[in-house]
């Protein structure tokens, strides 16, 4: 019996308007930009890094938030991957070889800059305790953090994964979802406005008499984020109609957002920060998506096909923590050191991980359409 991933009908023109849109666009820039807007604010909230005229430049970039761009992205092309797809075997496959080799490396190495600064020495980890750490690391619960590792840089040696147990709920979501946008649509809208009303309710959660417990778990499933990923999912699956409001129009959006921005950092109207809010989330995909489709070759010329957003995602805290161990009375020029590490460590990680368990699911799915 064939494991068929999707309804047969309907799907024809949208998987070819899927395959077009992922054959030649910018999605490399802006996935780079997203993880570099992540890692400079990690910068200067944890190193105490300054920017070229800090008090503009810092609450500008926070207008461009990291976080929602990656779960808009990922809505937009993992329902293109899971459209494309000849199975769901296949599906999970190319999205466990995108995210767990890279994450696994990246996990050693971080274990690999603890000892080496003298922490585990001073502080021997229960071997119980050491185990169960390692096993939500390299399973599915990343934003777990244990006590023994509350001493080491900021006390959490890699906040920014908290993101990844998402991504990961957001792959087993994206079948359902197409499925029930095939199927029962006014059942996927009204899902699609319930998870953006849980968003919005998000920022007045600790005034609530909910235990904090409850709220930090909350914030660490799909739940608050869900309705940022069927956005993009949503203008996949309409692509075909929706595509001539983004192509060759990132200037149009460029210049709306940046007015928008300009006028948060006065009046604050949460156009900022991973809990943005919504009309902004609308306004980030317009410029994703256009910033995706206009000029579509310039990620090829500039970055050849080399995407090293995950690495400096998953890589900067892990650096920057030790950096904050091993010299604590560093000057400005250590911490842009810092950054450089980070880089090389993405560089490294993209050449000789990610881009191999890409290239095998590649070569996987060229096997597949050989046979």
């Amino acid at each position: 019996m064939t494991d068929t991933a999707l309804p047969a009908k309907g799907l024809e023109s949208r998987a070819s308007a899927a395959k077009a849109a992922l054959h030649l666009n910018n999605f490399d820039i802006a996935r780079l930009l997203a993880a570099a807007q992540v890692a400079i604010h990690h910068a200067t909230t944890h190193l105490g890094m300054r920017l070229p005229f800090h008090e503009v430049t810092a609450p500008f970039l926070d207008s461009f938030p990291g976080v929602p761009v990656f779960f808009v992205i990922s809505g937009f092309l993992i329902t293109q991957s899971y459209v494309r797809s000849k199975s769901l075997w296949d599906y999970g496959r190319n999205r466990a070889l995108r995210l767990f080799p890279a994450l696994w490396l990246c996990f050693l190495v971080s274990i690999v800059l603890i000892a080496v600064s003298g922490y585990f020495a001073s502080n021997p980890p229960p071997a119980g305790n050491f185990a169960l750490w390692a096993a939500a690391q390299l399973s599915f619960v990343q934003f777990y953090n244990p006590d023994f590792m509350r001493e080491w840089g900021v006390g959490v040696v890699n906040g920014s994964l908290w993101t990844i147990p998402i991504e990961m709920q957001f792959y087993v979501l994206a079948p359902i979802f197409v499925l029930l946008f095939m199927r029962v649509r006014w059942l996927f809208y009204v899902a699609f406005v319930a998870f953006a009303a849980i968003n919005a309710a998000l920022p007045f959660a600790d005034e609530s008499s909910l235990p904090e417990v409850v709220i930090k778990l909350v914030e660490v499933t799909f739940l608050p984020w869900f309705y940022m990923f069927i956005l993009g999912a949503v203008i996949s699956l309409h692509w075909d109609r929706l595509r001539s409001l983004f192509e060759g129009r990132f200037a149009w959006w460029l210049a709306a957002y940046v007015l928008v921005a300009l006028v948060d950092m006065t009046w604050d109207i949460g156009a900022h920060g991973n809990t943005i809010a919504f009309p902004w989330v609308v306004m980030i995909a317009g410029l994703v998506l256009s910033g995706a489709f206009t000029a579509p070759s310039l990620a090829d010329r500039l970055l050849r096909r080399n995407d090293i957003s995950y690495g400096l995602y998953i890589y900067h805290m892990p650096v920057f923590n030790f950096v904050l161990v091993m010299w604590p009375d560093r000057g400005a020029a250590a911490n842009w050191l810092a950054i450089a590490a980070v880089a090389v460590f993405a560089l490294m990680s993209w050449r000789f991980v990610e881009k191999p368990a890409l290239a095998l699911k590649h070569s996987t799915l060229m096997r597949r359409q050989a046979a």
